[in-house]
């Protein structure tokens, strides 16, 4: 069986699990962007999202429909990281 290592120094027992890891952080950290725009608009957070995704796709250069994390490698994953990571700093200038 063969351990993984990712730079963070955290060990995976497959190359999926390591996947898994990267796609988990992704989400969370795109989560952030369209959940903070709809935070008092309860009724607004599904156009939020999707509003997001499509801009996110955009960003990554894929079509819209391979915009989820649930299909993304881990190289894509961090890509989406660094992309809320630029949304979260222009929304805070």
């Amino acid at each position: 069986m063969a351990v993984y290592c990712n730079e963070s120094g955290m060990h995976f027992k497959t190359e999926e699990s390591m996947t898994k890891y990267w796609r988990i952080k992704a989400h969370e950290a795109f989560d952030e962007i369209w959940k903070r725009k709809v935070k008092h608009k309860v009724k607004w957070w599904q156009v939020a999202r999707e509003l997001q995704y499509f801009k996110l796709a955009e960003y990554l250069r894929i079509p819209e429909t391979q915009a989820h994390m649930q299909v993304m490698d881990k190289k894509t994953c961090l890509k989406v990281i660094k992309y809320a990571q630029k949304r979260k700093t222009q929304h805070m200038k």
